[in-house]
């Protein structure tokens, strides 16, 4: 059963809808509304870009075995991406993560040095030697020009590790803005408009993501392992669906007022 199935048919209407695209990438689930609440608001890349879910599993997996060297943390990185490939089979920002997640961990099992923007570029020719219609792929698109921002741009916000709540926030606004600021040439082109005000809905709604995604992911994973036992995780999830479309929805509102098109 496709992971994001699992998500709509436990969660109603469009909670199950966002909570599969946010949390696994399928953006079919979308209804033509939330799509266009999504593109509104300028957060469409959120409900796209699955390969954060890779990203996010990661760094928790490198957290709880700091312990542990880092030659096995990046074996297990692998073993993981191979999972959401097994999951997730045709889906191009998966596979960018994947693809790029591999290339860091075998950089650390072989002592050499990896440097992002390259493994970015190498993915991205990989992906499209496999299938070069991903090429004109709106979420792989999407994934490389938002990765490339923050490879790029990141480093300039010059985060330092003062106190955990400062940290978080400073992080999480450098990496909203360098993504948005990587999928502005993207979306003038394939849109043929941008929503100055989507940095500020980014902001309103990226602290939710990480939440909805640890709970979205343990929910399925219970649903696989023990029919019926991803609905302990649902009322707060559901809660958290709750606020991420209420923010959407105002966020779109104030937005689509504001739009630049040419």
């Amino acid at each position: 059963m496709n992971p994001g199935d699992i998500l709509v048919r436990v969660l109603p209407g469009d909670h199950g809808s966002i909570a599969a695209a946010l949390v696994w990438g399928q953006k079919q689930y979308l209804t033509p509304e939330l799509y266009t609440l999504c593109k509104q608001a300028g957060v469409l890349h959120l409900a796209v870009l699955s390969g954060q879910n890779i990203t996010l599993v990661s760094e928790c997996l490198r957290a709880l075995c700091s312990s542990v060297s880092s030659k096995i943390t990046s074996v297990l990185t692998i073993l993981i991406g191979l999972l959401y490939l097994l999951l997730l089979p045709h889906d191009p920002p998966i596979i960018r993560a994947v693809i790029m997640g591999s290339l860091t961990s075998l950089s650390i099992l072989l002592g050499r040095r990896a440097i992002a923007l390259y493994l970015l570029l190498v993915s991205g020719v990989i992906m499209i030697t496999i299938n070069s219609s991903w090429i004109s792929d709106l979420s792989f698109l999407l994934s490389i020009s938002a990765t490339g921002g923050i490879i790029l741009l990141y480093p300039w916000f010059k985060v330092k590790h003062k106190g955990h709540v400062r940290y978080y926030v400073h992080s999480t606004l450098a990496t909203t803005i360098s993504a948005q600021v990587g999928i502005v040439p993207i979306t003038f082109l394939v849109f043929r408009e941008y929503a100055p005000l989507s940095i500020l809905s980014n902001i309103l709604l990226i602290w939710l993501i990480e939440p909805i995604m640890m709970l979205g992911i343990l929910s399925t994973l219970l649903e696989y392992l023990l029919p019926g036992g991803g609905t302990l995780i649902i009322p707060p999830l559901h809660g958290l669906t709750t606020l991420f479309l209420w923010l959407l929805s105002q966020s779109a509102h104030l937005s689509k007022n504001v739009i630049l098109q040419w």
